[in-house]
């Protein structure tokens, strides 16, 4: 049996975007508050009402910010941006939002009471989509959802209602294993099936999110496990949303931001991000074992000492991170995919020839003496997503019968021409088996299906059954 498993590289290496007004980022000095990646683009936003876009993290694109252009915020300042059903929608201060199917031309939404996202002139610091709905939260304890980003039900503040924070700040909102969840101002934390019910976590030290009654300020969710980070460097963790095991509070323990604060927690490619003050930032891919990045102008994310970091995006094989006064960087990043071969040696095939290749025969043999087999198969067989070849590598041994094809045709088990293929347990468990070339790019796909599905329990659930059925691989 083959295992096919992704080993993720880390996000270590990092080039500083210079700011200014036409270059990098393009915010001159103005916050970048968020970033997010979906529709095959970057999409930031941030104070006086900034926006820009990149398809590579690298180069951007600056919309210009008014009251008919941009993100039509005027000169207000953008506090979230999420992405889902196609669909961009930004939020921020005096119930201020807006939304584009393409993270360029933008629509707004009118402020007030029975309008727009319903907020009044009430900030609205956080919106997340998933379970096929957009959620915002904000200043006050105020809340609402939606199905397409533009029509909007308000829920009702108060303990007892709504999102159950009475009038406490709410300050982010995350999607994942099936219900939302949003943590506040004062320790404050509650979750919800379907964005509309909330049930209430009882802040405090050993209760809740365990934060006391210091500020959570931001949660994600990725592998299984949501994150919280958030006052003086606390961080939290739960496989459910509901029940949470606080991490040390140290500067060479939990997050390892203390004493900074935790502003943003980002999860992609296999790796939680925490940012925080003071240029610092960690990696996780657990979200319990934390490594720091070294603060620094030319260490780290090159942010310097000084420079808070708000927020951080992955797409297109990229990391992206933004902060204040228009500072942002990137790193590009690989992932490997390996198989584990069972048999007598459980030999861990890898992505490059680490050692001379035997021969005798068998699939090592055919990896020496024939070239890679190069498939194109066509992504628009997934529902919804845009049509992009992806190149997948096989391995054969000859050529000369179907069931030869079928036995070696892959280790992402792309179809050799009808059916699944299956690479035979015995083609690789053989004495010495070597480290062969497998193809990395399944991972394109999962780029795609998770920037575009992420939060959307449903449609990811149709999705990876069709990618194992048909590849024999899902993304997570």
């Amino acid at each position: 049996m083959v295992v096919l498993m992704t080993v993720y590289a880390a996000p270590t290496s990092w080039t500083a975007l210079t700011p200014g007004d036409t270059t990098g980022i393009k915010f001159g000095i103005s916050n970048v508050k968020e970033v997010i990646y979906g529709g095959d683009k970057f999409v930031a936003v941030g104070n006086d009402g900034k926006a820009s876009y990149s398809s590579d993290g690298i180069t951007w694109t600056t919309l210009t910010p008014g009251v008919n252009s941009g993100i039509k915020f005027d000169t207000n300042a953008a506090n979230s941006i999420a992405y889902g059903n196609g669909t961009f929608v930004v939020v921020g201060q005096s119930g201020m939002a807006s939304y584009s199917s393409d993270g360029i031309t933008w629509t707004s939404l009118t402020v007030g009471l029975g309008s727009g996202i319903q907020f009044n002139t009430t900030h609205a610091l956080s919106v997340t989509y998933g379970g096929g709905k957009f959620v915002v939260v904000g200043a006050s304890g105020m809340a609402s959802y939606s199905s397409d980003g533009i029509t909007w039900t308000a829920l009702t503040v108060g303990l007892g209602s709504g999102i159950q924070f009475d009038t406490t700040d709410a300050n982010s909102v995350i999607y994942g294993s099936d219900k939302f969840v949003v943590v506040g101002s004062s320790g404050e934390a509650s979750y919800s099936a379907d964005g509309i019910t909330w049930t209430i976590l009882t802040p405090g030290v050993v209760t809740g999110i365990k934060f006391g009654t210091n500020s959570a300020n931001a949660v994600n969710f990725g592998n299984g496990t949501f994150v919280i980070t958030g006052r003086s460097g606390r961080g939290s963790y739960s496989t459910d949303g509901i029940t949470w095991t606080a991490l040390a509070l140290d500067p060479n323990d939990g997050l390892k931001l203390n004493p900074s604060s935790g502003n943003s927690v980002t999860y992609g490619n296999g790796t939680f991000i925490v940012m925080g003050d003071a240029g610092k930032v960690s990696y996780s891919t657990d979200g319990i074992s934390w490594t720091s990045l070294p603060a620094g102008d030319t260490t780290g994310i090159k942010f310097g000492t000084t420079t808070s970091v708000n927020g951080a995006a992955f797409g297109a094989s990229t990391y992206v991170v933004v902060g204040d006064n228009g500072i942002a960087s990137y790193s590009i990043v690989a992932s490997t995919a390996v198989a584990s071969a069972g048999g007598r040696n459980n030999a861990t095939l890898r992505s490059t020839l680490k050692r001379d290749v035997p021969s005798g025969g068998g699939i090592a043999q055919a990896q020496e003496e024939e070239k890679i087999r190069m498939e194109e198969w066509n992504a628009s067989q997934l529902p919804g997503l845009p049509s992009v070849p992806l190149r997948v590598t096989s391995l054969n041994q000859n050529r000369t019968s179907r069931d030869d094809e079928r036995k070696t045709a892959g280790l992402l088990k792309i179809p050799a021409r009808k059916g699944r293929t299956t690479l035979r347990e015995h083609a690789v468990s053989v004495e010495n088996s070597p480290e062969i070339e497998i193809s990395l790019q399944q991972q394109r796909i999962c780029q795609r299906v998770l920037s575009r599905f992420f939060g959307n329990s449903t449609m990811l659930d149709r999705i990876n059954k069709r990618l194992q059925n048909q590849l024999g691989f899902q993304c997570s």
